[in-house]
Formats: structure tokens, sequence, C-alpha cells
């Protein structure tokens, strides 16, 4: 990285610059439009408070415009339990959570 790791004020610049355009890619890509999406998630914490405001303030937009629930979500939780949509896994279980600053082995119940 040419600043030396991540700088908030350009990533919260960034995520303002493409948060639109990527929600509407990927909506494309997956061929689905507002009307198949039951709620709006959005990260609230952990994470760099700058970019976190850009996509609450982004997912609030898309809640009132859509008249779709928020739900906000912690990073890490997500990150826990996102295999259990693809495989059949019950409670408890251990996962390794690799992501940005974290590095954790957490029992998951």
């Amino acid at each position: 990285l040419r600043y030396g790791g991540i700088i908030p004020d350009v990533a919260q610049d960034l995520h303002r610059k493409y948060i639109e355009p990527t929600v509407h890619k990927t909506l494309e890509s997956a061929q689905l439009n507002w009307l198949d999406i039951a709620a709006i998630a959005v990260t609230l914490e952990p994470g760099l408070p700058l970019s976190l405001a850009i996509g609450m303030k982004y997912a609030k937009h898309l809640s009132r415009k859509y008249n779709k629930p928020l739900i906000p979500v912690h990073h890490m939780e997500a990150h826990a339990l996102v295999a259990r949509m693809q495989h059949k896994i019950s409670f408890p279980y251990l996962t390794l959570l690799i992501s940005g600053g974290h590095c954790l082995l957490a029992l998951v119940q």
C-alpha cells in the first residue's frame, strides 16, 4: 500500500464512491431486483467509523426508499455464522475468524 496501511479518510471516500455502483452491480449479477430483497443488512461494528458511517447512511436510505427493515449486523458475528448458510452446522462449534486486524479462534453458541 502506498500509504503504509488504511487511511480512514481515503477509505471513507472510496466507500462513498463505490457503495452504490457495487450494490447495483451485485443485484444485476444475481439477477435480482428490490422486490426480491426482504431486508437491508448493514455492518454496525467493528470497523473504521468513517467507513461504517457511509454504509449506515446508505443502508438507511435504501431501507426508507424500498420500505425494507434495517438489520444492524456485528461484522465478526456475521463471519462466525455465515458458514451455516451453506452447511448444516449445529451449535456449538469452533470457528477461525481472520478479518482485517482480527484473528480469533471462537466458540460459537
